[in-house]
């Protein structure tokens, strides 16, 4: 495509995986739609990452560096600073794209008036081998036979009860329109308490509540990302540790705060993982106590 408009600004948070960020940033290079700037910013100090990135991408690309590690919210939030795009599409560093990812879903969303989308995904090994060829159309006996992939079933089932239709938004599937982001106020876009989860879903569930349920529009025409999983990364999901309940904690906060409730829905769960039906139905704000700040 030879579209001088708009502008796409591509989102990439590093921590130094090198290997990983090299396929990233050659599926971004690869990309039919060519009117993009790649915007990496690397979460603490690392070795090798801004030579790749100019190496690889040259004037196309911006390399922004934390002095610290912050986590994937700081450094997504500190790249789109430096954005200079009307539209945001975001990739981790070690997931890759479809050549015509940026061209499908532009056209995607210009054609249904739409500010946000996301699409299905693949699922790769750390090797890059090919597990499930669409998430949305895995078998729940497979999934369950790799028991790291339980904890992205189980984390679908609570993202349904809190209003999400389709597959949940990988961050690596999505783009959307960067006005979009200004209803949310001066404050930058990703809640930088989280450090390690649910800063994506955080953000997601903020927008909904701005614009209702309606504003995640799901491109269905095929997988346009590969996801890679790592095996250990999910295992440490799945456990109690102290980065894991520090996470939740805050977005469990966020929830009775009400956050995440607006006219169009109310998304004010006790705790999104109890089982018990009846303990975990959706309530409306008239029914609790606190009031949101």
């Amino acid at each position: 495509m030879t579209e001088a408009f708009p502008l796409v600004s591509v989102i990439i948070p590093t921590i130094g995986r090198l290997r990983y960020l090299e396929e990233a940033l050659n599926s971004v290079r690869g990309q039919t739609y060519g009117n993009y700037e790649a915007i990496v910013a690397a979460d603490g100090p690392m070795r090798g990452a801004e030579r790749l990135v100019k190496r690889l991408l040259g004037g196309k690309s911006v390399f922004v560096r934390l002095p610290t590690r912050r986590g994937p919210a700081a450094a997504r939030n500190a790249a789109i600073a430096r954005a200079r795009g009307d539209i945001i599409a975001f990739l981790d560093e070690d997931d890759v794209w479809h050549p015509r990812k940026l061209e499908r879903q532009l056209k995607f969303m210009a054609r249904t008036q739409t500010n946000f989308s996301y699409t299905d995904y693949e699922v790769v090994s750390e090797s890059g081998k090919k597990i499930l060829a669409s998430w949305i159309g895995r078998p729940s006996a497979f999934v369950r036979h790799w028991k790291y992939l339980d904890f992205m079933e189980r984390s679908e089932i609570m993202f349904e009860k809190l209003g999400f239709r389709q597959p949940y938004p990988k961050s690596s599937t999505v783009v959307l329109n960067r006005d979009s982001l200004k209803a949310l106020g001066g404050s930058p876009p990703f809640d930088e308490k989280f450090r390690s989860f649910h800063e994506e879903t955080d953000l997601w569930l903020r927008l909904c509540a701005v614009y209702g349920n309606g504003f995640l529009a799901f491109y269905d025409k095929e997988p346009l990302t590969r996801y890679r999983i790592h095996r250990k990364h999910l295992i440490l999901k799945s456990s109690r540790g102290p980065v894991v309940l520090l996470d939740s904690a805050v977005f469990t906060m966020k929830q009775r705060m009400h956050f995440y409730c607006s006219p169009h829905s109310h998304l004010c769960l006790r705790d999104v993982w109890v089982k018990d039906e009846e303990l975990s139905a959706r309530r409306g704000c008239a029914d609790l106590k606190e009031p949101r700040k």
